[in-house]
């Protein structure tokens, strides 16, 4: 079985930085604040991100009250892996957020 993706096996003893990411990213739990976030919120997950599994995407979506969800087939770079898409799907995104608040600032 391959280890899982926060496995610490995975950091090199060598890269500090990594190692103090690593030990936070196992150390926060955030699950309970998610519904504070009241902010339109966009949540792109990888299909093959082998650092962050797809699975946490889709959870924070779940907890994120209004929030979209999209998954892309990449890995955990997604503006290296898939850049014209990521913007593709920001620029969409964006553009509706505002056309929903222009409707809502001019009383629609």
């Amino acid at each position: 079985m391959a280890p899982h993706p926060h496995d610490p096996a995975l950091v090199e003893d060598d890269d500090p930085a990594a190692r103090r990411q690593l030990d936070l990213d196992l150390a926060v739990d955030i699950r309970d604040r998610l519904p504070a976030i009241e902010a339109p919120t966009l949540v792109v997950g990888a299909r093959q991100d082998q650092v962050i599994p797809v699975a946490h995407s889709r959870e924070l979506h779940r907890g994120i009250a209004h929030s979209r969800y999209t998954e892309l087939d990449c890995g955990h770079n997604i503006p290296y892996e898939r850049p014209a898409e990521l913007a593709a799907l920001l620029r969409e995104y964006l553009e509706e957020e505002l056309a929903v608040t222009a409707a809502v600032a001019a009383g629609g």
